[in-house]
C-alpha cells in the first residue's frame, strides 16, 4: 500500500478521535468493503471492525472492539505465528504485497481461514500507532482444496488400479488435468503425455475424428457410453460432465476401458454356443433320420406279424410270430425312448389336456404289463380304491408312459414276491386334484448313494444291472421331466435288498362337465369305415401292401400310388374321403401332394392323414401349414389306423375313446391357443365382415413378409430381413402369436441389433413354416365366422 493510502488511514483515524459522527462516517466507509477489516492498536487490542468482520466472528461489534485480536480470536495454534508476523510489520517499511492465512476462532467454535495484508498506521509524527488488516474469507476453498487433494489422490489410487482402465479429468478447453490408468501403461504411456495437454494435441488424426465430438458433447452435458476401436483393440469410453454446487459445468470425465480381452471371450463363446448348437441340431438330425430309417421296416415286422397272428398257424409258427411281435416291440420301446428324450431337451414336449379317469389308466397299465408279471410267476396287483371315479383332465399318454416306464421296471428286477400299483387323491380343491401313484416291488432294491444317479440320462443303479437285464437307462429319466414338466414330484424309498417305492405326485384339472362319456376297451368297428374311399400313397411297396391289407379289413375302397406324381393323378380323376399320405418320396414329396390338393384344386374336405416316422416338432408344424389334417407314426398296429381315420371322421364328436395307441408326440394343435382375436373383436365390434377384412389384410401381409425375407435370404441382404420382421412384428403382437413373435424377434435382433447372421436362414425357414400353418389356421376361422 502506497503513502497516498496511508494518508488516508491516518487521515480516518485523526477523524476518529474528533467526534461521533465523523467516526459514523469513517465505519460507513469499511462496512461498504466486502472483506474483513480490523484495525488495532500497538497492543493487539481491537479498535475498530467492519460489519463483514463482525459476521465472520459472530460477535456484536461491542463484543469485539477493546479485546485483544491474538488471544481473543486467532486460533490458539496459529497465534505465536500470527505474533511474529505483527512484530515483522513493526519495523521500518511495511510490506503490504505480503499476505498471512489468520485462522480465527467464531463464537460458535467454527474456523474460518482469512487470507489478509497488514497496514502499518501512522500518525502525523509518523509514528506507528497501530495496523489495518483486511482480507478476504476463504475457508470454503481451502476446504474445496483439501477435498480435492484428496479426491485427486484416491482418483489416482483407483485409476491406477483397475485392469485395463484409464481415466481423465478434462477442463472446459478439453486440456487434460489429471490422467492416471493401468492401460496406457501397456503402450509406455504415462500421465505427464496427457497432463496439461488438449485433446487436440494428444489424439492421432484417426481418433480425432471419432473422440473429440464425445469430449465435446461432455462439456455440453451430455453422458455418453459407447464401443470404439483403436490399433486392433476394442474398447469401451463413457464421458460424463462434471458441475459445481451451483449446476455450472467446468469440465468433464472420460473413463476408457480396454475390452479386447472380453470381447475375445465373448466372440469365443458365440463360436462354442453355435458349435454346440449345431451338434445338438446335428443330434436331433441324426436321430430323426435314424428313427425313420428304423420305423419305416419295424412297420412292415410289426404290421404283419399282427396280420400273421390272425390266420391259421402250427403252435411253433405261433411261437415263432410271438418272438417276433415282442422283439419289435422292445426295438420300437428303445426307439421311442431316444426320440422322447431328445424331444424333451429340444423342448418339443407338450401335454393334452382331455378328461380321463385314474382309475382306468391304471386299469390299462395293469391289463398292459400283466403278462409280463405272470411269466416271472410275480404277483401282480393294482389298487384305486382311493382313487374314485372322478373324471379329471389331463395328458393319458403321457401318465401310461410314466406308469409304465416304472411298473415295467419294477417287474423287470423283482425275481419273486410282488409289484403293486396304487392311486390315491393326495389333496385337492375346487379347481386342481393331485393324484399319487405308488409303485411297490419287493426287487434288488437300489443303494443310497444311488438313488440320484438312477434319474440321470443313460445311468443305472450298478454296471451290472445292464448286462443282466438290459435297458438304455433312459426309462426313469424321460418319466422324471415328463413328471415334472406337469408340474408333478417324483421320489423314491429303496433298500438294497429289500425292494423300492417310487411315488408319483400328478396335479390335474377337474372338470365340471357332466356330459362327457367316456369308452373303455380296444374297439374296432369296421362297419365306421365301411365302404370309404381312400388313397393309399407310399413309395415302399411292403407299406403299401401292409396298408391295403389291413383297410380292406376295414372294408374300405382302396387305391394305391407308387408315389406323389401318381397320387396326383389319381386325385385330379376322383374323389377320396381320406388320403393317407406317405411324406418322404423320391419324385414329388407328401408336403407337395398336400400343397396340391389345398391350394391347387382348393380342396379343403378331403381328410389327409400324414403316415410318416419323421416326427419331430418341425415335422408336425409342417404337416399342419400345409393343410394335413392329422398324422398317423410309423410303425402303427392295426387299432392305431383305425383310431386315426375314426377321430379324424369324427372330430367333433364328444365322446372320447381310450385306445392302446404308441404315438411317440400328440398334435401340436391341442396345445395352447395359436393366436387371439380378443383385441380385434374389441376393435372391431364384433363386426364380422370388418374383422375378416382385416384378417385377409393380415394374411395377404405375411405372404409378401415371407416371399420378401426368403428373396433377401438369397440375396444375402441381412438389413432387409430385420426390416421385414420389424414391419410384420405389430400385427402379430395384437393377435398375440407367440411362436411367430420371439422368432420375429430373434431375426430382427440377428440381422440389426446385434448382427450374427449365421442362424437368420435358418430362423427364416422356421418362421416362414410357422406362418404357413397359422395363415391355414386363420383361414379355417374365416370360413367360420
Amino acid at each position: 500500500m502506497g503513502k497516498n493510502n496511508r494518508s488516508v488511514f491516518r487521515d480516518i483515524f485523526i477523524l476518529n478521535s474528533r467526534n461521533e459522527y465523523e467516526t459514523e462516517i469513517a465505519k460507513m466507509c469499511f462496512d461498504i468493503v466486502g472483506v474483513l477489516v480490523v484495525a488495532v492498536d500497538l497492543d493487539g487490542n481491537v479498535t475498530l471492525i467492519n460489519k463483514k468482520g463482525c459476521s465472520i466472528l459472530e460477535y456484536d461489534e461491542d463484543e469485539i472492539i477493546g479485546k485483544n485480536w491474538l488471544s481473543s480470536f486467532v486460533d490458539e495454534t496459529k497465534r505465536d505465528e500470527a505474533g511474529m508476523n505483527f512484530k515483522n510489520a513493526s519495523g521500518v517499511a511495511t510490506d503490504h504485497k505480503e499476505v498471512f492465512p489468520y485462522v480465527l476462532i467464531s463464537k460458535s467454535g467454527k474456523k474460518r481461514i482469512i487470507e489478509a495484508r497488514k497496514v502499518v498506521m501512522r500518525n502525523e509524527k509518523d509514528e506507528i500507532i497501530g495496523f489495518l488488516i483486511s482480507g478476504e474469507d476463504v475457508t470454503d476453498f481451502h476446504t474445496f482444496q483439501n477435498t480435492l487433494k484428496k479426491l485427486v489422490y484416491q482418483y489416482r489410487t483407483l485409476a491406477g488400479n483397475i485392469p485395463n482402465t484409464d481415466m481423465y479429468l478434462f477442463d472446459k478447453s478439453l486440456r487434460f488435468l489429471i490422467a492416471e490408468g493401468t492401460d496406457m501403461k501397456k503402450y509406455n504411456h504415462t500421465k505427464d503425455d496427457f497432463e496439461g495437454k488438449t485433446v487436440y494435441e494428444v489424439l492421432d488424426n484417426e481418433a480425432k475424428r471419432f473422440l473429440i465430438p464425445l469430449y465435446e458433447s461432455a462439456i455440453t452435458g451430455k453422458e455418453i457410453s459407447t464401443e470404439f476401436s483403436s490399433n486392433g483393440n476394442d474398447y469401451i469410453i463413457s464421458l460424463l460432465p462434471l458441475r459445481n454446487n451451483e449446476g455450472e459445468i467446468y469440465g468433464g470425465m472420460s473413463i476408457i476401458q480396454n475390452i479386447t480381452k472380453e470381447k475375445n471371450i465373448t466372440q469365443n463363446l458365440r463360436k462354442a454356443k453355435d458349435i454346440a448348437e449345431d451338434a445338438n441340431s446335428a443330434k436331433n438330425s441324426f436321430l430323426a433320420s435314424v428313427s425313420h430309417e428304423i420305423r419305416t421296416p419295424l412297420n412292415a415286422i410289426i404290421g404283419f406279424s399282427e396280420q400273421l397272428s390272425k390266420t391259421h398257424m402250427s403252435k411253433q409258427q405261433q411261437n415263432f410270430v410271438d418272438i417276433i411281435a415282442k422283439s419289435s416291440d422292445h426295438l420300437l420301446s428303445l426307439v421311442n425312448e431316444i426320440l422322447v428324450l431328445s424331444k424333451i431337451d429340444a423342448g418339443e414336449v407338450y401335454f393334452n389336456e382331455q378328461p380321463f379317469k385314474p382309475v382306468q389308466v391304471v386299469k390299462e397299465v395293469y391289463n398292459t404289463l400283466k403278462i409280463k408279471a405272470g411269466e416271472k410267476s410275480i404277483n401282480f396287483k393294482y389298487n384305486d380304491e382311493n382313487c374314485g371315479e372322478r373324471i379329471l383332465l389331463g395328458d393319458t399318454l403321457r401318465l401310461k408312459q410314466i406308469l409304465i416306464n416304472i411298473a415295467n421296471n419294477a417287474i423287470k428286477f423283482t425275481e419273486s414276491g410282488y409289484v403293486d400299483i396304487k392311486c390315491q387323491v393326495q389333496e385337492e380343491n375346487e379347481d386342481t386334484v393331485k393324484v399319487q401313484f405308488d409303485i411297490t416291488d419287493t426287487g434288488i432294491g437300489i443303494p443310497d448313494e444311488k438313488l440320484e444317479a438312477i434319474f440321470e440320462e443313460f445311468k443305472q443303479a450298478d454296471s451290472t444291472v445292464l448286462k443282466k437285464y438290459g435297458g438304455t437307462g433312459l426309462g426313469l429319466t424321460i418319466s422324471k421331466h415328463l413328471v415334472e414338466l406337469q408340474g408333478g414330484t417324483i421320489s423314491v424309498k429303496s433298500e438294497l435288498g429289500g425292494g423300492s417305492c417310487f411315488t408319483i405326485v400328478i396335479p390335474y384339472k377337474t372338470t365340471s362337465d357332466k356330459n362327457i362319456e367316456i369308452q373303455e376297451g380296444e374297439l374296432i368297428d369296421t362297419s365306421l369305415l365301411a365302404d370309404m374311399k381312400i388313397l393309399l400313397v407310399d413309395d415302399d411297396n411292403v407299406n403299401r401292401l401292409l396298408g391295403k391289407t389291413i383297410l380292406d379289413n376295414f372294408k374300405c375302397e382302396v387305391d394305391l400310388a407308387e408315389g406323389g406324381q401318381e397320387a396326383i393323378e389319381k386325385i385330379k380323376n376322383k374323389k377320396y374321403d381320406i388320403i393317407l399320405l406317405d411324406i418322404h418320396m423320391p419324385d414329388v414329396s407328401g408336403i407337395d401332394v398336400a400343397n396340391y390338393i389345398r391350394k391347387d384344386l382348393n380342396d379343403q374336405e378331403t381328410t389327409i392323414i400324414a403316415v410318416t416316422a419323421a416326427v419331430m416338432k418341425q415335422d408336425i408344424i409342417q404337416y399342419f401349414g400345409v393343410g394335413i389334417n392329422d398324422y398317423l407314426v410309423k410303425p402303427f398296429k392295426e387299432l392305431n389306423m383305425f383310431n386315426k381315420i375314426h377321430r379324424s371322421l369324427e372330430s367333433n364328436n364328444r365322446t372320447i375313446r381310450f385306445y392302446e395307441e404308441e404315438d411317440v408326440e400328440e398334435k401340436l394343435k391341442t396345445a395352447a391357443p395359436l393366436f387371439n382375436l380378443n383385441e380385434l373383436k374389441r376393435i372391431a365390434k364384433n363386426d364380422s365382415g370388418f374383422m375378416q377384412k382385416i384378417l385377409n389384410t393380415f394374411i395377404d401381409n405375411s405372404k409378401q413378409g415371407v416371399q420378401d425375407m426368403q428373396t433377401f435370404v438369397k440375396e444375402k441382404n441381412w438389413k432387409q430381413i430385420g426390416e421385414t420382421a420389424h414391419r410384420l412384428l405389430p400385427s402379430y403382437r395384437h393377435l398375440e402369436v407367440k411362436s411367430v413373435i420371439s422368432d420375429l424377434v430373434e431375426i430382427k435382433s440377428k440381422t440389426i441389433i446385434n448382427p450374427s447372421y449365421r442362424e437368420v436362414p435358418k430362423l427364416v425357414k422356421k418362421v416362414s413354416t410357422e406362418i404357413s400353418f397359422l395363415i391355414s389356421e386363420l383361414k379355417k376361422e374365416l370360413r367360420n365366422m
